[in-house]
């Protein structure tokens, strides 16, 4: 019964918010996934970053790549704009040591996918440390991702810079 009464009033406050059909504003029902940007990436990587990170999606239809300097720069851009910040390299030493401890290059951090919902991300993050290099592609809204997974991406969009997005 609890159950229940949990999914009639999860499914009337979902109605209550819903835009009405003639309404302009965009749903994430419209939001069309744009690829991920893997050989940008890449090229990043090989000329100097040691973190690239990737979001995709969300009820925005966010499209963002950001790459991170070992002197502390890190550098976003949304496919339009292009954004930037600065951090010390001790920062970027303490960010890298915090998602090395997290178990980053162990067996523990491992690729998942599944269709991402209307509000969900999904994420391809590649960080070099310690002459050791590892991607791992993951999405929000489901429990197939490891939890340190998560801590990694805490840590991520802890530093980096937004994109002022409608």
């Amino acid at each position: 019964m609890i159950v229940l009464a949990g999914m009639v009033i999860n499914r009337a406050r979902n109605a209550a918010n819903a835009p009405a059909a003639s309404s302009t504003q965009s749903t994430s029902a419209s939001c069309e996934f744009k690829p991920f940007r893997h050989d940008q990436a890449a090229s990043l990587m090989l000329t100097g970053a040691i973190i690239t990170y990737e979001r995709n999606g969300g009820s925005k239809c966010i499209d963002e790549l950001y790459a991170f300097y070992p002197d502390g720069r890190i550098v976003g851009d949304d496919g339009t704009n292009k954004i930037e910040a600065q951090l010390t390299a001790a920062d970027i030493d303490e960010l890298l040591s915090g998602i090395d401890k997290l178990g980053w290059y162990t067996n523990d951090m491992y690729n998942t996918w599944h269709t991402p919902c209307g509000q969900c991300y999904g994420y391809y993050t590649t960080v070099k440390y310690n002459d050791q290099e590892k991607t791992v592609k993951a999405v929000d809204g489901g429990t197939d991702a490891p939890s340190n997974y998560w801590r990694v991406v805490a840590l991520i969009n802890g530093v980096i810079p937004e994109f002022s997005n409608p």
